[in-house]
């Protein structure tokens, strides 16, 4: 399974590392390449996650990313308008393939339901968080 992340804080990161260690090869971007030392050595130095340093909102590094071969796209910068906007770029570049594969993760409800609007499945973190912290604690 062909996936791109978009965004390697912990999310993104934490993401890539759990689908590498299902045996996908993600694509991770981010501008700031020492985002990228949040992920564990052996999975970058041997290929298992591919690192890109560039900016995820960037329709030239879209092109270059292939993202017309991706089965997923996940937008996880922490800015929820910013995931919005490189989802948008991506299903646009992709020509509406499947825009249920572009994944949008949010910290805030606010932005949700206009995503989903647009086709986008939204995942918001904060709300899930809480979820699992009532759960732990049997509220």
């Amino acid at each position: 399974m062909k996936i791109i992340i978009v965004g390697a804080g912990l999310v993104g990161c934490q993401i890539a590392k759990q689908m590498s260690e299902r045996g996908h090869t993600p694509i991770l971007v981010d501008k700031d390449e020492k985002s990228f030392e949040k992920l564990p050595n052996h999975l970058v130095d041997n290929d298992f996650i591919t690192t890109v340093q560039g900016d995820g909102n960037d329709s030239q590094l879209i092109k270059t990313l292939n993202a017309n071969e991706s089965d997923t796209v996940i937008t996880a910068t922490g800015n929820d308008a910013l995931n919005g906007m490189i989802a948008q770029k991506f299903n646009i570049l992709l020509k509406s393939k499947n825009s249920k594969n572009i994944k949008v993760i949010l910290r805030g409800s606010y932005l949700a339901d206009l995503y989903e609007s647009l086709g986008f499945s939204a995942v918001n973190k904060t709300e899930k968080i809480t979820q699992l912290a009532l759960e732990l604690i049997k509220i």
